[in-house]
């Protein structure tokens, strides 16, 4: 679920704590990979508003977590 329509962002440990959950459910890779790019856009998107900020940093860090998470689960069984 992505911020509301005024614009306000999803804190960085809501947006996280989604992705922890389909991880841990173990989603069809299909699903999840549908479902990590919504996230990854939401993610971005956050952190080119939030650049040059503490905030913005940690939408970084997050971005290279679920990127490492995400291939991790689902990219090592081809």
């Amino acid at each position: 679920m992505q911020g509301d329509s005024a614009g306000q962002l999803r804190e960085v440990e809501q947006i996280e704590r989604e992705f922890d959950g389909m991880l841990v459910h173990h989603w069809e890779r299909e699903a999840a990979r549908d479902r990590f790019e919504v996230l990854w856009d939401e993610v971005n998107a956050a952190a080119v508003r939030t650049l040059d900020t503490d905030v913005g940093s940690a939408y970084i860090a997050l971005l290279s977590r679920m990127q490492d998470a995400f291939d991790k689960q689902y990219n090592s069984f081809r």
